[in-house]
């Protein structure tokens, strides 16, 4: 969980650097040199456009990397988890109320109104002996609910890896051969 919560952080810090002026300088002026490499009417050497290209696959890898991160991520968050996360946070919610009303019936039922006959409360202090004495039943309703919260529970956990960990790191990769096939396919058309 601290992993996921560091990635989290991460992803925000690199995020604002991604979107520093100065990171966006360094990919303008390196797509400059680059078309200026590529196009110059003289022509520039090979070791010239094949440096300009690795520049500038650094740079675009520095600017575009995060976002495209974080985009993709989103994209497969709202078409296939989006809706088991909120199922899943709609179902602990309930879980939690039905806790809640479990243990306030508990203590609804030891409290009594002060106006009370003998045998009123003779006949509620019956009950409520008789409430107490079903002990399995609210263990049996207890575990129940204790049950389906901790399946829950993991869907969930198993959703913000998935969202803040392994996907991330699935765009991370699919983004850096994507770079790697372009340039590679720049350096060989020069050669």
């Amino acid at each position: 969980m601290l992993v996921a919560a560091s990635s989290l952080g991460l992803q925000k810090i690199l995020l604002s650097m991604t979107a520093w002026w100065g990171t966006t300088v360094l990919f303008v002026l390196a797509a400059a040199w680059l078309a200026v490499a590529t196009w110059w009417p003289g022509g520039a050497s090979v070791a010239t456009r094949s440096l300009a290209i690795r520049v500038f696959a650094a740079a675009a890898f520095l600017r575009f990397a995060l976002p495209v991160l974080i985009v993709g991520t989103h994209i497969v968050f709202s078409a296939f988890l989006e809706s088991e996360h909120d199922a899943a946070a709609a179902i602990l919610e309930a879980t939690s109320t039905e806790i809640e009303e479990l243990n306030s019936d508990e203590t609804a039922s030891a409290t009594r109104p002060a106006e009370s006959s003998f045998f009123d409360r003779l006949g509620e202090m019956l009950d409520t002996s008789m409430q107490q004495l079903d002990v399995s039943g609210r263990i049996e309703r207890l575990k129940e609910t204790a049950s389906t919260a901790s399946e829950q529970i993991v869907t969930l956990i198993v959703i913000f890896v998935l969202q803040t960990i392994l996907l991330p790191l699935a765009f991370l990769w699919l983004f850096v051969e994507g770079l790697k096939r372009v340039a590679s396919r720049a350096m060989g058309s020069e050669r």
